[in-house]
């Protein structure tokens, strides 16, 4: 269980890392960042996404997020199946 939780302290410290370094990639460059944010709640099998910014980066992260819920629900069926073999 601590094995878990070192890697999702790892993965949100990444993405801190990425968004860091992209705001300054584009910051050296001299070019407006444009963007857009989303999130999703899952509430046992409801997915409630929302979002702000531009249309493209919205539907990216929308589908990004579903592959992200999809991938989840495949997690815990396989670790429920091999705890009931």
């Amino acid at each position: 269980m601590l094995k878990l939780v070192a890697v999702g302290l790892a993965l949100i410290l990444l993405g801190f890392a990425l968004l860091v370094a992209g705001v300054l990639s584009t910051a050296a460059k001299g070019v407006p960042a444009t963007g857009g944010a989303v999130g999703c709640v899952l509430i046992f099998f409801v997915p409630i996404c929302f979002g702000g910014g531009s249309q493209e980066a919205v539907s990216i992260g929308m589908a990004v997020a579903a592959v992200l819920i999809m991938a989840a629900a495949a997690l815990q069926w396989l670790l429920l199946r091999r705890g009931t073999s």
